[in-house]
């Protein structure tokens, strides 16, 4: 008598259903949104580092100028145009006395067609010089020789006016972090000339008081905040005209 063979078991088939399907593409998506967000962190700190170190050069750009020209060179006014150059050439009583920082003057790079020099968002340098007299001598500090001609006959160093302080609203003789800036140059970081919050505008109004701290996101009580600021102490210029022998 035959038996019939028994049916062999089939094997049991495995795979994945659609919930488990869509925690795993929740799960991607998650974690390619933290990698995109970690990656732009790093582009910005290095971009924040790279902008940091032409502010730097700018500076010794901005002493140098002085020590071969006895004066800091006035700002590329805003919406002349042209190349960035000083307005007027030659210093004296400037067009404007906050602008552009005046690239082709200074021999500074990287720059735009027109020389103005950019920071590593591709955008322009901002500068700021103090217009005190010095003496009889008016715009002192960027007239050839305003300072050194005038220097015997002053009771006390000339003080410069310019104020960097650590907020729009917190800005006064006790919180300002100088009173006595003699320059500033600054980048206005990644959103560029379109400010965020008192801050940054305060930044661009073109009076003598800047602001000056770490960064903040846009829900800070003063907006979103990104510039990057160096100030020149008066302190400095005094100690290397000295040691050039341009002082007394």
């Amino acid at each position: 008598m035959n038996h019939p063979r028994p049916t062999p078991p089939q094997p049991f088939m495995t795979g994945f259903s659609l919930v488990e399907l869509a925690l795993v593409l929740i799960v991607a998506a998650l974690l390619a949104g933290s990698l995109m967000t970690a990656a732009r962190g790093q582009r910005d700190q290095t971009a924040r580092q790279q902008t940091q170190q032409q502010l730097v050069d700018a500076q010794e750009a901005l002493l140098g100028f002085f020590l071969a020209q006895g004066r800091f060179p006035c700002p590329m006014p805003p919406g002349q145009g042209g190349v960035a150059r000083e307005m007027p050439e030659g210093g004296g009583d400037c067009l404007a006395w906050s602008g552009y920082l005046p690239g082709t003057t200074l021999g500074l790079g990287p720059t735009d067609e027109a020389g103005y020099v950019l920071d590593a968002w591709g955008q322009r340098l901002h500068y700021q010089v103090s217009s005190v007299a010095i003496g009889a001598q008016s715009h002192g500090f960027t007239t050839a020789n305003g300072l050194r001609s005038n220097w015997a006959s002053l009771a006390a160093p000339p003080a410069p006016d310019l104020w960097v302080c650590p907020g729009a609203d917190t800005c006064s003789t006790t919180t300002a972090l100088t009173r006595e800036g003699l320059v500033v140059v600054f980048s206005t970081g990644a959103n560029g000339e379109t400010p965020r919050g008192a801050d940054e505008t305060a930044n661009l109004d073109g009076d003598n008081r800047l602001v000056s701290h770490p960064p903040t996101p846009a829900d800070h009580p003063q907006g979103a905040f990104d510039d990057q600021l160096l100030w020149l102490s008066p302190v400095i210029l005094y100690s290397r005209l000295t040691a050039a022998g341009r002082l007394p």
